[in-house]
């Protein structure tokens, strides 16, 4: 962990409210930190030095009242480091700034970026000693390591010669610290600074790492020890990534083994091993470019099996490393081999797992599937023979360990294999020993598809049955319910299903039963049963496009649609169900399927009339609907036999409106109402349309009879008479006048009608009486055409 996220990580750990009080005593000692460099800038910009070297004083004391074994010292020690770093930076700039002051008095231009002594004035080097000497009153050797860091770049105005002498001197102060994981601290510290102001000098970083290892040593004489202390798996995790950071400054530039002869060298005292040794190794695989890994992987592997029996969790920080970056081609082969060898000996469960888990990874990255196969081979082994797969504490590990072998292959088709491999389907069942246990795992399998593939791209019918068993076992660990954790489940499920590519797999047969068991085993939460719904339709609208034309396929239409009227039920918004429902009245116009639209219609009638009692808003939400079932019921045949009477859907829904007219009169000043008997007039005003020459007379029973459409003009009457009876509201008005215009002719018996819902229009919103300028010059430009229209409108003075 680097110290970027380490301060990420206890950010995160003071935003959770479970451990207020922590929050409240870390919140105050990170203010404490902050409001100390407030201070210091405000008094370094009034020019009081003796009081912002006090803060500086008195902010590295307070990191030295902070135990280094605490949770908290790194987080403290990177705000300490701001504080000192802001000190330095402002010490540098003023004595800069004081030099190109005197320099410009004498006529001279502003010190060049690389400047020496010689070009600095006099007094600037007075006062940059003057800095040193205060140094000589700090008694206590962290706090004047830290100050004197930050100082360091300002020898160049007056001793630039023995900078490297005082870097060097810098490090072997860090010995001095009052204990070892302080030590590692500063050690970083005075690395960062050398990096900084000399690169190339490695001397700084060879020195520091040299004192570290000579420091006193604690043998690991137990081969088996397992760090249980908190506190020393701090401290042990702090120091290798310290130390990464010193290996990484000293393997700046390197390229050959001979560069670093000193650092493999500690590295190969392994015997007996010692804590030192061991944090040396880890840091070195962590800290080394990835270029040099992956050229001189045979060197660095030879260092970690030479640690014998604690080899496993440096082999697990190399697998990671070189999953980044792997070895060079001419030794892949050798690496493969050897790690794997060295795997399947770890004797430690968790061990195993961790360290398979990484190497798995690598090896599905830069290796071919037949090596994924062996490995698989070798994990159900060891998960099959050993009991610790089934434990809970080991789950989380396990599950990370399948994402490594489909998450990470160089080719996608890899992945679809591996699923389908024996081998890799009984680990999975291995590890899923219970319901929570088989839903994780199904959700990591699932989330690495999502990532992985793009929409309709998975055909192989294995694969789609492997995916639908995965979406069903994660939902099985999940309540019915509306929370945020559920939310994202389901949408997993509708993203995983629609990788699915059923319009490619041969077989339809096995299509429809594929998505007629994602229904069976999921269709009780809504989201997803819309879903596999939304599937269906695509699915029938892709077989009507693909079949030929026969019985075979109007006997796999009605399959389908049939499927669709058993499913559309159990959705529970009302609406919603309207519209699917509409939608299969569609489908079935594809297939000629006249029971079907007849038992549809019905059931609309019955969803609508629900709606019209349970709904707060009944007109509103029901307005929409009735729109969208009278667009689809103008094309469906008007009686589906031929004793049924005409016009018996919608005299239903004429009877429903009718019985809720009066409230829903009084819902959006009428204005939903009035739209759905607007609608009506539309769809009734269509059968005078109809042309009977060319009309297929085989389904339209009562289309052209002089009775049916006498009914039909009955029921224009009607619909009329409820709809003016709403014009009252000017934008009633507004839409009833634009609808008459176009659905009916202009005559004389419509002048008086046209003279009402003008003088009813007065007051319409502004859009509308744009609509209704428009309604004007529409009838006049039709009176340039028509002298009767023309007569009209002169009566109503509109010409």
């Amino acid at each position: 962990m680097t110290p970027i996220d380490m301060l990420k990580a206890r950010l995160k750990t003071l935003s959770d409210e479970k451990n207020l009080k922590n929050v409240t005593k870390a919140g105050d000692a990170s203010q404490k930190f902050l409001t100390l460099r407030e201070i210091l800038i405000s008094a370094w910009t009034r020019e009081d030095r003796v009081e912002a070297f006090k803060i500086i004083i008195e902010c590295t004391e307070l990191l030295q009242g902070i135990s280094p074994y605490s949770e908290e010292y790194p987080y403290y020690w990177l705000l300490t480091m701001d504080v000192i770093d802001t000190f330095g930076k402002l010490l540098h700039d003023r004595l800069l700034y004081k030099s190109n002051e005197a320099r410009n008095k004498n006529g001279q231009t502003d010190l060049p970026v690389n400047f020496n002594v010689e070009q600095v004035p006099k007094n600037v080097k007075d006062m940059a000693m003057n800095w040193f000497l205060k140094l000589s009153e700090i008694t206590e050797i962290p706090v004047r390591f830290y100050i004197e860091c930050s100082m360091i770049g300002c020898l160049k105005f007056f001793d630039e010669e023995n900078l490297s002498i005082n870097l060097e001197r810098l490090a072997m102060m860090c010995s001095q610290f009052p204990d070892d994981l302080s030590s590692v601290f500063a050690r970083v510290h005075i690395s960062r600074y050398s990096m900084f102001i000399d690169p190339s000098n490695r001397t700084p970083h060879w020195r520091v790492l040299h004192n570290w290892m000579q420091a006193p040593k604690d043998v690991m004489e137990d081969k088996n020890r397992k760090i249980v202390s908190l506190a020393d798996a701090r401290k042990q995790a702090a120091s290798i990534e310290g130390i990464s950071w010193i290996v990484q400054c000293i393997a700046h530039r390197a390229s050959t083994v001979e560069d670093l002869v000193p650092l493999f060298a500690y590295c190969r005292k392994s015997f007996p091993l010692d804590k030192k040794t061991y944090i040396l190794i880890c840091a070195v695989i962590e800290g080394l470019p990835s270029r040099y890994l992956a050229v001189h992987s045979e060197q660095v592997l030879d260092i970690v099996f030479s640690l014998r029996e604690e080899f496993e969790d440096p082999l697990t920080r190399l697998g990671k490393r070189f999953f980044q970056m792997p070895p060079v081609e001419e030794n892949r082969k050798f690496v493969k081999k050897s790690v794997w060898m060295r795997v399947a000996d770890v004797a430690n469960f968790q061990t195993f797992v961790e360290c398979c888990t990484a190497w798995t990874a690598f090896t599905a990255k830069y290796y071919t599937i037949k090596d994924i196969n062996r490995i698989l081979e070798l994990v159900q082994v060891r998960l099959r023979m050993d009991d610790q797969t089934k434990k809970s504490e080991n789950t989380p590990l396990l599950i990370e360990l399948i994402a490594s072998f489909i998450g990470f292959t160089a080719e996608k088709e890899d992945c679809l294999e591996i699923v389908i491999n024996k081998s890799f389907v009984k680990i999975v069942d291995l590890i899923g020993f219970d319901i929570q246990s088989t839903s994780d795992s199904s959700k990591k399998i699932l989330e690495n598809f999502t990532k992985r593939f793009e929409k309709h791209s998975i055909s192989n019918v294995i694969v789609c049955q492997f995916i639908i068993e995965k979406c069903h076992s994660m939902c099985k660990s999940y309540r019915l319910e509306d929370s945020s954790d559920v939310q994202i489940i389901e949408q997993l499920v509708c993203s995983s299903l629609s990788l699915i590519d059923f319009q490619s797999i041969p077989d339809m047969d096995q299509c429809i039963e594929l998505i007629v068991r994602c229904r069976e085993d999921m269709g009780l939460r809504q989201t997803i049963l819309e879903h596999i719904i939304n599937i269906l339709f695509d699915f029938t609208q892709f077989a009507h496009r693909a079949l030929k034309s026969g019985k075979r396929k109007s006997d796999f239409m009605r399959v389908c649609i049939t499927s669709l009227s058993l499913t559309i039920p159990a959705i529970r918004d009302v609406p919603k169900r309207v519209k699917f429902t509409v939608q299969n009245i569609q489908m079935c116009l594809l297939a000629n399927f006249l029971p079907q639209i007849e038992m549809s219609t019905d059931r609309i009638l019955e969803y609508l009339s629900e709606i019209s009692t349970k709904n707060i808003s009944p007109c509103s939400a029901t307005s929409p609907l009735v729109n969208q079932f009278l667009s689809v019921l103008c094309y469906c045949p008007d009686g589906f036999s031929e004793d049924s009477p005409p016009l018996v859907p919608f005299s239903k829904l004429l009877a429903l409106v009718e019985r809720n007219h009066e409230a829903w009169s009084k819902e959006g000043k009428g204005v939903p109402l009035a739209e759905i008997y607007i609608n009506m007039l539309r769809y009734l005003c269509n059968f005078r349309r109809v042309d009977f020459l060319t009309s297929d007379g085989s389904q339209d029973f009562h289309i052209g009879d002089t009775d049916f459409l006498t009914l039909v003009d009955a029921n224009i009457s009607d619909v009329n008479a409820k709809l003016f009876s709403l014009a009252n509201e000017p934008t009633v008005a507004v839409i009833t006048l634009e609808n008459v215009v176009m659905l009916f002719e202009v005559h004389e018996e419509m002048r008086s009608t046209i003279r009402g819902l003008l003088k009813r229009s007065v007051g319409a919103p502004p859009h509308l009486e744009k609509r209704l300028e428009a309604i004007v010059q529409d009838m006049r430009d039709e009176a340039e055409q028509d002298e009767n229209v023309k007569s009209i409108l002169q009566r109503l003075s509109l010409l």
